[in-house]
């Protein structure tokens, strides 16, 4: 799915850059008094709009951080943070839906164990326009400020689940060949969202019942998520699952309920139950005379 996102926000990327005034801004860590360290990455717009970011951040050898990004401005990660050990690089690409207008926002937080690694970094990177048209963005330098650590819920003890969400089905003629795509988002404030996971499955009894939940099987997915059953006739489950294994699930109901199953298998049972109260009814008759 990451490929799709990609060509998404190259399409909405063709304009000729133009003058501006946003950059990312560094805050490190201002003492060694706290362990561990954190290095801020946010973003300033000033005052404009943005729905794409992607950038770099370097690294100094020898020290993998720790990426979070519970509370992060971006909300559909193209990339989310991964590390490269061999060119000591920390890359990200994302999607921020509706667009951010704000004055200042987090994009991630990096934690280290080692002082001198969060404060030497750097970044560069790439911000869009929510201008209908994906203008590309030239940044000013990145900014570097000083901040207090900031204190962070050990991973293993986040037993809260991801925060609700309410998943959506669409279908656009311009995206993937037309079909209908399942689009979720969330967040996970403590130890930050790992993945999702998907299950389709049928009503019950011509529509009128749900399906088994304990019965669904799961796989895992990106959002947009290209729905296998394309007839609008499933239940969809998307299941929002944090670094700690806490999970949360919401549904998309099926379009068609009463019509959950192909017609002459709906009609082959509406029959079968007809015949089989009319055998009763004549049984029951021919009893009482």
């Amino acid at each position: 799915m990451k490929k799709y996102f990609l060509l998404f926000i190259l399409f909405f990327a063709l304009c000729t850059p133009q003058a501006f005034a946003a950059r990312f801004v560094i805050e490190t860590p201002k003492d060694q008094k706290a362990v561990p360290y954190t290095a801020n990455i946010y973003f300033e717009p000033e005052g404009e709009s943005v729905n794409a970011l992607s950038g770099e951040v370097y690294l100094p050898a020898g020290m993998k951080p720790e990426a979070r990004t519970g509370d992060s401005i971006i909300l559909l990660w193209v990339e989310a943070p991964a590390y490269d050990v061999s060119k000591k690089i920390l890359s990200f690409s994302g999607a921020i839906p509706n667009g951010y207008p704000g004055e200042k926002g987090l994009v991630m937080r990096l934690v280290f164990d080692d002082f001198d690694f969060a404060k030497n970094i750097g970044i560069t990177g790439s911000a869009y326009l929510n201008d209908g048209q994906g203008t590309l963005i030239k940044l000013r330098p990145a900014k570097f400020e000083k901040a207090d650590n900031v204190s962070f819920t050990p991973i293993s003890e986040d037993y809260e689940s991801p925060e609700a969400f309410s998943p959506y089905v669409e279908r656009n003629p311009v995206f993937f060949d037309g079909q209908t795509v399942a689009v979720f988002m969330t967040q996970d404030k403590s130890s930050g969202i790992d993945h999702y996971e998907a299950a389709l499955a049928r009503p019950r009894f011509l529509g009128l019942f749900p399906p088994d939940e304990e019965k669904l099987l799961w796989q895992r997915v990106d959002s947009p998520y290209v729905l296998p059953d394309q007839s609008g006739k499933s239940f969809v489950f998307i299941k929002a699952v944090d670094r700690n294994g806490n999970e949360r699930i919401a549904k998309i109901s099926p379009e068609k309920l009463i019509f959950a199953y192909d017609n002459n298998t709906m009609w082959s049972i509406i029959v079968t139950i007809a015949v089989l109260f009319g055998v009763l009814f004549l049984w029951r008759t021919k009893i009482r005379h």
